[in-house]
């Protein structure tokens, strides 16, 4: 994760401000589609910045659908969460870097909603403090104002089966000549345990073209992913993957760089990222780039 926080510290952050204080609900009144964490802001034309939000839980939580809930001018959210506190609850302005030790959650442009499996469920112990880093950029010539959050739904305790987390696999090694060829790069690695695999969540910027991920034991294909990439509509998918430890899972990320300039890693609409985002049981406490070439 160090090398994910180092390139975001070198991005310029412009100013913006919120409106209010998130004040989510305390978590045993969060009913489907009430929000559990957001901020407001004003971004100014052409600008480009990061807004945040904390908040910590006083009981065990656990959650069965993630929802996003954002305006326009959002880049991506990403939710993580910290078992020691980072700073004060409430919303504050931050960087790229303003992250917790582990992700619950991501979206992009035009997510949807990602619902887990009946009896899987990600669960936040209590005393955890959320942190939502919400990334604004305004390609417009107006003045944008909006609300960036992540609404749940809750299960009970009895309920969950399965307690799921989230891992990234793929690349940072990017590096994308300008023409209108494509380009592709990929990443991966062997898993170090068994673990099941519930969904999926592709993730590159604009000039991304396709992802393919594939699942391989003993060099044979056992289960394999291939879609069209938009950056205006970065879906989730329901995809149930039996992985054994050994596993090979990679990724390939394809491009056609139109920008008139090399394109290297990074968090900016301008760079681009290479990043398939796995729920996965039983929960490790892994790492979130530990399936990542750095």
């Amino acid at each position: 994760m160090n090398c994910w926080i180092a390139t975001f510290a070198l991005l310029l952050v412009s100013c913006t401000q919120s409106t209010d204080d998130p004040s989510p609900p305390d978590a045993s009144s969060i009913d489907e589609g009430v929000e559990l964490l957001g901020a407001n802001w004003t971004l100014a034309p052409g600008s480009e910045t990061y807004r945040c939000a904390r908040w910590t839980l006083s009981e065990d939580t656990y959650i069965s659908k993630f929802i996003v809930n954002a305006s326009e001018g959002t880049h991506h959210t990403v939710l993580t969460r910290s078992a020691t506190q980072m700073g004060p609850d409430g919303d504050y302005p931050c960087d790229a870097a303003a992250l917790g030790h582990n992700m619950l959650f991501s979206s992009g442009v035009g997510t949807n909603d990602m619902e887990f499996p009946a009896g899987v469920a990600v669960k936040i112990p209590a005393g955890t403090q959320l942190n939502l880093n919400i990334h604004l950029f305004n390609t417009s010539d107006t003045e944008l104002k909006g609300r960036s959050a992540i609404e749940v739904v809750l299960a009970e305790a009895s309920e969950v089966q399965h307690e799921a987390e989230m891992i990234f696999a793929g690349t940072q090694n990017i590096s994308l000549s300008s023409g209108n060829t494509e380009q592709t790069v990929s990443g991966g690695c062997n898993a170090p345990e068994d673990t099941t695999i519930v969904a999926l969540w592709p993730h590159m910027h604009q000039w991304g073209t396709r992802m393919g991920i594939e699942l391989s034991r003993d060099g044979q294909s056992i289960a394999s992913f291939d879609q069209p990439f938009s950056f205006y509509e970065q879906k989730s998918y329901i995809e149930t993957w039996d992985v054994k430890a050994g596993d090979r899972i990679q990724v390939s990320c394809s491009y056609i760089n139109q920008s008139g300039r090399r394109v290297f890693f990074g968090d900016s609409s301008e760079s681009e990222m290479c990043f398939a985002g796995f729920y996965r049981y039983p929960a490790t406490g892994a790492n979130l780039f530990s399936c990542v070439d750095q």
